[in-house]
This record gives C-alpha cells, structure tokens and sequence, in this order.
C-alpha cells in the first residue's frame, strides 16, 4: 500500500506514465485540458484544476492541506509517491552516505537490485528504506533542489556532488 500523500504542481502525460507503472490508479480527472496539478494518495491519482488552484493553494498554506507539497521537482515527487509498506520497488534507499533507488530490473538486466545515484562510498554499511524525513531533509539543500529539478542521467557530476551535501553526520 502506498503511504506518503503528496502532490505537484505539474501534469503531463509522461508523470501520469510513471505514475500508473508504480500502480497507481487514475481518476479521470487528471486528464481534463484544466487539470494543472496531481495529487496521490493511498494508490489514486487525483487533480487540482485551474478553477480551484487558489482554494487548494490557501488550504496548503493554511495547513488544512495534509500533502506533502513537492512544487515543481518531479525527483522529489516521485520519490515520495514511491513510498509503499508492501514493496521496495522503485523507492529510495540510504545509508546516511549513498542514496540508491531499488530496481526490480537493474539495467534490463533482469535482476533485481540497487540503481545508485553516483558511485558508492561506503560498502560497509547496508542501505535502508529512506524515510519520509530523510528524503524531505535531503532535499532540503541547496544543491539537490538545483540538480532534481532539471534531473537526468547525464548529471552524474552533480549528482556526486549533491551526494556530498546530503551527507548525515
């Protein structure tokens, strides 16, 4: 079951894809020519539309709003909606030093194991599910917030160096 609700003020066809390959479910909604923004929550996939942005917006500054707010970082969305209790499938892992993301896959291999976001530093001690609080604390930093929002493989460079940054002491 999915467990972190969330949402992103995008939708494009492409997000709804990699929403749906994690299992999501979708409400016709997202399709609608208004639907400006996506939320997930508990496996369904819900719009905001542009006739209700600003309610929606005011109950998220309010705090009446209990998602998670992600803006425009796609990475950051999609880490947080991976986010399942029955499944390691496509989440994040860590160990404090290396953050990886759990294929089931790994490269069309067709085995399963951890895709790295820059090489590994520390082999010594095992990777763990990433905690809502880590992922959000990680990206917290000025340098992952750079990087994921125009995120793609070829930003191996700058991925090493936001691996630097979300170091926990």
């Amino acid at each position: 079951m999915f467990t972190t609700k969330c949402f992103i003020r995008k939708n494009t066809p492409e997000l709804r894809d990699k929403l749906g390959k994690m299992g999501y479910r979708f409400c016709r909604c997202t399709e609608e020519t208004t639907a400006v923004y996506l939320m997930v929550g508990y496996g369904y996939i819900h719009a905001v539309h542009d006739e209700s942005v600003d309610i929606f917006e005011d109950e998220v500054k309010s705090g009446t709003c209990k998602l998670i707010d992600c803006w425009d970082n796609e990475f950051l969305f999609l880490a947080l909606a991976a986010m399942r209790d029955d499944t390691d499938k496509d989440q994040l892992f860590t160990n404090g030093i290396d953050w990886a993301i759990k294929r089931e896959a790994a490269r069309n291999l067709g085995l399963p194991g951890f895709e790295y976001l820059t090489f590994p530093r520390d082999v010594d001690t095992p990777l763990h599910k990433a905690t809502k609080e880590e992922i959000l604390n990680c990206f917290q930093t000025p340098i992952a917030r750079e990087i994921f929002s125009t995120f793609s493989t070829s930003t191996r460079s700058r991925l090493y160096a936001w691996q630097h940054s979300c170091t926990i002491a």
